[in-house]
Formats: C-alpha cells, structure tokens, sequence
C-alpha cells in the first residue's frame, strides 16, 4: 500500500515540474529557441540506454491557463524521429507535467491536463512506442481491455521493465499484462492498476494509434 501513497504524493512532483519550468526557463537548445518565439523552454529525458531522448517543450499560452506542451522524441544524435503538438489540442492544450521513460527504454509515458483547465476528470495520459513509432492514449487503450472509463486519478508510477502502476476507473478482470486489484479502504471507487506496455503494445494496432495533436507540418514518417 505504500506505493499507492507515493503514488498520490505524484502531485508534488507535477507541480514542481510546472514551478521549474516557470521559474527557469528550461531552454536546452538556446540557439533553436531563439528561431522559435512561442518556445518557452525545454526539458529532456534520456532513455536508459541512452539511444533516444523524450523533449517537453513548453509553448507560450495565447490566452490564459498553463502552458501547452510539444512532444519530441530525437535519437542521440539530435535526428527528429517522432512528433506530437498539444497545444493544437481543443481548450487551449495540453500540458504536460509527469514524463519519464521506462527501464528497459521501450516507451515514453507522460501525463497531461488541460491547460485552460478544463474538464479535469478527463486529463489523458500518452506513451510512444518505439517499435511501432507511435503514439497511444494510456486511457482508451485501458478502458478497452479493462472495462470502465479508463479515467486515471493522479500520475504513474514506472516498475521494471516496462510496467506502469496506475489508479482508475477499471472494473474488468485480471489478466495477464493487466493487473486489477480493488481498493480496501474504498471498494467502490477506483481500482490499483499495474498494466505492462509491452504486452499493451502486442494487442494495439494502428488504427488504435493518437491523433490527438498530430503535427502534420512536422510529421515524420512511419515505419
């Protein structure tokens, strides 16, 4: 049960996430910001093996709210290899305030709100895939296979090698790949969920894949 209350405690985390890139003005790629007027800061994730690098970068809000959020995936080389814009997202975006990769480096997990703050209970959490090349809402892809709405309450938690523990609203059976458990101290509210992505990943075709927020402009192409 511990780990559901470090789960909880996420929160801080989001929020310290905001007042840094508030307060700091992440900006790693300087020279390339400054071509990019709406950029307003950069924060990268290394994947464990160091092959891939996850880029949050922050764009300026045009009317109020947090600021939305771009997604970048760049090999080591700092080579573009995958896309995706929030803030062409309805109500103004997305942002982003919860990234990391998983340990065995196969995906990319973040979590969003909407940045005018809009519907609240319905913030979606994404993960890219690097051997499909694309980009899935953790969300609908749980409600799916799990039942419920697949709502997520708070932010997630990474556990070797590819598996996400999770709290939402999921009221299917265990499986394998999928753990449901109830919660004792609220048996009709959500449920503790672990769901391993790579075994996510086997049953998710294309057609399964996000659009949401895809940059055509800047679209690469799929493998």
């Amino acid at each position: 049960m511990a780990r559901w209350t470090e789960m909880r405690k996420l929160c801080n985390y989001s929020l310290g996430f905001l007042v840094l890139q508030v307060v700091f003005g992440i900006c790693i790629a300087r020279g390339q910001d400054r071509e990019s007027p709406g950029v307003k800061g950069r924060h990268e994730f290394c994947s464990p093996d160091g092959t891939l690098v996850g880029t949050v970068v922050s764009l300026k809000q045009k009317i109020y709210g947090l600021d939305p959020s771009r997604i970048e995936i760049r090999d080591n080389k700092g080579h573009l290899v995958a896309i995706r814009n929030h803030s062409m997202a309805p109500n103004q975006g997305l942002t982003v305030v919860q990234a990391a990769w998983t340990k065995d480096s196969r995906f990319f997990v973040y979590k969003t709100v909407q940045s005018g703050g809009h519907e609240p209970i319905n913030d979606p959490s994404f993960f890219y895939s690097r051997e499909k090349h694309r980009f899935y809402i953790l969300n609908s892809s749980l409600s799916a296979l799990g039942g419920g709405n697949g709502w997520i309450d708070g932010g997630f938690k990474l556990r070797s090698p590819s598996k996400v523990d999770i709290i939402a609203d999921c009221y299917g059976e265990s499986r394998e790949g999928l753990s449901i458990r109830i919660n004792p101290k609220d048996p009709e509210g959500d449920r503790f969920v672990e769901i391993d992505l790579k075994w996510l990943e086997t049953r998710l075709t294309k057609k399964d894949a996000s659009t949401d927020g895809e940059d055509r402009k800047c679209r690469v192409s799929e493998k």
